[in-house]
């Protein structure tokens, strides 16, 4: 949440434990929130986490239909277009991912800003062949059509490469890896805990 105070002045609530940070922007351009280390990791982590959540509830929806079909309680067709629609959400979920990244009212510090880049770029390629897939017919089409499913799973490269960035990008800002500093989708760790936990 950001609330304007004044000119020029921007008070950025973080979630967790009601912490403020105050940072002050450009007078004359009105320009980004230019973020230190310790409110780039706040940010980041209240970008990922219900995005990494949803993720997660995706994979094991999968599973479920999968599960389902297996005791026969669907339809190969139903839990094939079920499917398909579950991979659609979670390309949504990487595309506004990558529009949080890469939101222009906030700069990232330099140690990290050509890592969000990348990880931005990583996720898009998810993103364009999650789409180029569904257009072509997805794992109804696939899997119908060749009576088996894909192997290895279609996006496993892009999926890794996504991982690596995202690892790098924690990496820079001193945080803990994918499953930790979140909790219900939501960052666990407040201000104080990542300034902690940054100067370790």
């Amino acid at each position: 949440m950001r609330k304007i105070i004044g000119v020029g002045v921007i008070l950025a609530i973080a979630t967790s434990g009601c912490h403020s940070i105050q940072r002050t922007i450009d007078k004359a351009t009105g320009g980004p929130m230019r973020m230190n280390e310790e409110e780039a990791g706040v940010r980041y982590l209240d970008i990922v986490c219900p995005s990494n959540q949803r993720k997660d509830e995706i994979v094991e929806d999968r599973r479920k239909l999968l599960e389902l079909y297996d005791q026969g309680k669907l339809s190969k067709k139903t839990m094939l277009s079920k499917y398909d629609e579950k991979e659609l959400a979670y390309a949504k979920i990487d595309e506004r991912l990558t529009k949080e990244l890469t939101d222009t009212q906030y700069e990232w510090p330099s140690t990290v800003r050509q890592l969000t880049v990348e990880l931005a770029a990583a996720n898009l390629e998810i993103v364009s062949a999650m789409r180029e897939f569904l257009r072509e017919g997805g794992f109804t089409k696939t899997v119908t059509e060749e009576n088996k499913w894909p192997d290895p799973y279609p996006f496993t490269e892009e999926i890794k490469k996504t991982g690596e960035k995202a690892s790098a990008v924690r990496s820079a800002l001193r945080l803990p890896a994918r499953n930790e500093g979140c909790k219900a989708g939501k960052r666990d760790l407040t201000l104080e805990q990542i300034k902690k936990l940054q100067s370790t």
